[in-house]
Protein backbone atom coordinates (compact mmCIF):
# COMPACT_ATOMS: atom_id res chain seq x y z
CA UNK A 1 0.00 0.00 0.00
CA UNK A 2 1.34 3.42 -0.87
CA UNK A 3 1.67 6.21 1.65
CA UNK A 4 -1.01 8.11 -0.26
CA UNK A 5 -3.46 5.21 0.05
CA UNK A 6 -2.70 4.95 3.77
CA UNK A 7 -3.28 8.69 4.13
CA UNK A 8 -6.69 8.30 2.45
CA UNK A 9 -7.63 5.46 4.83
CA UNK A 10 -6.56 7.56 7.81
CA UNK A 11 -8.60 10.50 6.53
CA UNK A 12 -11.64 8.29 5.95
CA UNK A 13 -11.29 6.92 9.49
CA UNK A 14 -11.29 10.48 10.84
CA UNK A 15 -14.39 11.32 8.79
CA UNK A 16 -16.20 8.18 9.93
CA UNK A 17 -15.55 9.02 13.56
CA UNK A 18 -16.71 12.60 13.02
CA UNK A 19 -19.71 12.04 10.72
CA UNK A 20 -20.71 8.41 11.12
CA UNK A 21 -21.07 5.92 8.26
CA UNK A 22 -24.10 7.28 6.38
CA UNK A 23 -22.39 10.18 4.57
CA UNK A 24 -19.53 7.91 3.47
CA UNK A 25 -21.36 4.83 2.15
CA UNK A 26 -19.69 4.98 -1.28
CA UNK A 27 -16.21 5.16 0.24
CA UNK A 28 -16.99 2.26 2.58
CA UNK A 29 -18.23 0.14 -0.33
CA UNK A 30 -15.08 1.01 -2.30
CA UNK A 31 -12.72 0.05 0.55
CA UNK A 32 -14.63 -3.18 1.19
CA UNK A 33 -14.54 -4.03 -2.52
CA UNK A 34 -10.79 -3.44 -2.72
CA UNK A 35 -10.22 -5.51 0.42
CA UNK A 36 -12.39 -8.32 -0.95
CA UNK A 37 -10.45 -8.25 -4.26
CA UNK A 38 -7.23 -8.69 -2.26
CA UNK A 39 -8.67 -11.75 -0.53
CA UNK A 40 -9.19 -10.16 2.88
CA UNK A 41 -11.96 -11.24 5.24
CA UNK A 42 -15.31 -11.48 3.47
CA UNK A 43 -17.05 -11.17 6.85
CA UNK A 44 -15.34 -7.84 7.58
CA UNK A 45 -16.12 -6.62 4.06
CA UNK A 46 -19.79 -7.57 4.45
CA UNK A 47 -20.04 -5.72 7.77
CA UNK A 48 -18.41 -2.58 6.37
CA UNK A 49 -20.76 -2.58 3.36
CA UNK A 50 -24.01 -3.30 5.21
CA UNK A 51 -26.04 -0.32 6.40
CA UNK A 52 -28.09 -2.83 8.44
CA UNK A 53 -25.15 -3.43 10.79
CA UNK A 54 -24.73 -1.28 13.92
CA UNK A 55 -22.47 1.72 13.23
CA UNK A 56 -19.93 0.70 15.87
CA UNK A 57 -19.60 -2.74 14.26
CA UNK A 58 -19.01 -1.11 10.88
CA UNK A 59 -16.41 1.25 12.34
CA UNK A 60 -14.55 -1.58 14.01
CA UNK A 61 -14.67 -3.72 10.87
CA UNK A 62 -13.38 -0.77 8.84
CA UNK A 63 -10.53 -0.31 11.33
CA UNK A 64 -9.60 -3.97 11.03
CA UNK A 65 -9.69 -3.86 7.22
CA UNK A 66 -7.68 -0.64 7.14
CA UNK A 67 -5.11 -2.24 9.42
CA UNK A 68 -4.90 -5.32 7.20
CA UNK A 69 -4.64 -3.19 4.07
CA UNK A 70 -1.75 -1.27 5.62
CA UNK A 71 -0.06 -4.28 7.21
CA UNK A 72 2.52 -4.58 4.43
CA UNK A 73 3.88 -1.14 5.43
CA UNK A 74 4.64 -2.20 9.00
CA UNK A 75 7.73 -4.29 9.80
CA UNK A 76 6.97 -7.66 11.33
CA UNK A 77 8.48 -8.47 14.71
CA UNK A 78 8.18 -12.21 14.01
CA UNK A 79 11.19 -14.13 12.72
CA UNK A 80 11.10 -15.37 9.14
CA UNK A 81 10.35 -19.02 8.52
CA UNK A 82 7.54 -21.55 8.45
CA UNK A 83 6.75 -21.15 12.14
CA UNK A 84 6.63 -17.35 12.01
CA UNK A 85 3.38 -15.83 13.17
CA UNK A 86 2.81 -12.29 11.90
CA UNK A 87 2.34 -9.77 14.66
CA UNK A 88 -0.62 -7.43 14.28
CA UNK A 89 0.18 -4.09 15.83
CA UNK A 90 -2.55 -1.64 16.85
CA UNK A 91 -2.77 1.32 14.54
CA UNK A 92 -3.91 4.90 14.98
CA UNK A 93 -7.18 3.98 13.22
CA UNK A 94 -7.89 1.26 15.78
CA UNK A 95 -7.31 3.72 18.62
CA UNK A 96 -9.71 6.23 17.06
CA UNK A 97 -12.37 3.59 16.67
CA UNK A 98 -12.03 2.36 20.25
CA UNK A 99 -12.45 5.93 21.54
CA UNK A 100 -15.95 6.21 20.04
CA UNK A 101 -17.22 3.07 21.79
Amino acid sequence: MTSLARLHLDRLADLLVRDGCAPHEAALRYVAGEARDLGLSAVLCDIVESSDEPPIARLRAFGMLAGLLGADDEPSAAPAGDSAVPEVLPSRRDTLLVDVA
